[in-house]
């Protein structure tokens, strides 16, 4: 069999609505006439509009509109491609951004784009209202929720409708409070990845919910003169923050 046809019936057994990569075609080990092959076949079967091309090296397998008997969705939705992605990634991937404060109930604001942190986000992704971000450190299944904490930490001051001192309170309330000790250990652990400010409210939430020892251990791990600019307005942080070296500003 030609390796045209063998390429077209590899496009024919995928499902209808598939979002797939040229990776996904290829063979693992390959030449580079086979590379070629298989480019000018993508690119023949776009013409046909049998598949449509995202971006370079990935493709969308046109489905039916649901419930309808003869329309045809030609282009990928963001959640689609987003789907893939987070196959592709496995358990090296985690939502981040407004999406994360939305689903940690730190703002009632619907997110309008879909925010993921990766090891090594894709290089020259372009998508509309679709990101990829930098993780601080490598990404396991276990340790993403301590980095979707840190992640809201770091983020603070840019929670849609709330003020830092409101995402503080929910943050110890919500969730950090739910911590046991050693998951508290944790992510003190993962905390070290991040920017100092963000360690300095940690180490305030901590003193705030009766965790003096990690508090201070948190408060080592940064220079003692070294002071950070934001405003918690009305929050229980209020009485540990300066101490930590949090001094208000004005600016949320």
């Amino acid at each position: 069999m030609k390796t045209s046809k063998q390429i077209e019936e590899k496009i024919r057994k995928r499902t209808d609505g598939e979002v797939f990569s040229l990776e996904d075609i290829l063979p693992k080990k390959h030449s580079k006439a086979q590379y070629f092959r298989t480019i000018k076949t993508l690119s023949k079967l776009q013409q046909e509009r049998r598949v449509s091309r995202i971006r370079k090296g990935l493709y969308f397998k046109p489905c039916k509109v649901q419930f309808t008997d003869d329309l045809w969705m030609f282009d990928a939705s963001r959640q689609e491609i987003a789907e893939y992605y987070q196959k592709k990634f496995k358990h090296k991937i985690y939502v981040t951004g407004t999406p994360l404060f939305n689903s940690m109930k730190l703002t009632e604001q619907v997110p309008a784009t879909s925010v993921f942190a990766v090891e090594n986000p894709p290089k020259d992704f372009k998508e509309d209202k679709l990101f990829f971000v930098k993780s601080k450190c490598p990404i396991t299944e276990e340790n993403k929720k301590y980095l979707q904490i840190l992640d809201c930490i770091e983020n603070i001051k840019h929670v849609p409708a709330k003020t830092s001192g409101e995402v503080a309170d929910s943050l110890m309330q919500l969730h950090i409070s739910h911590l046991s000790n050693k998951e508290l250990l944790e992510l003190v652990r993962y905390s070290k990845f991040y920017i100092p400010r963000t360690r300095a409210i940690l180490a305030a939430m901590f003193a705030t919910t009766g965790k003096k020892t990690l508090a201070e251990h948190l408060k080592q791990s940064y220079a003692p003169d070294t002071r950070f600019k934001i405003y918690f307005e009305n929050s229980i942080v209020l009485e540990n923050k300066e101490y930590y070296g949090i001094y208000n500003t004005y600016t949320k």
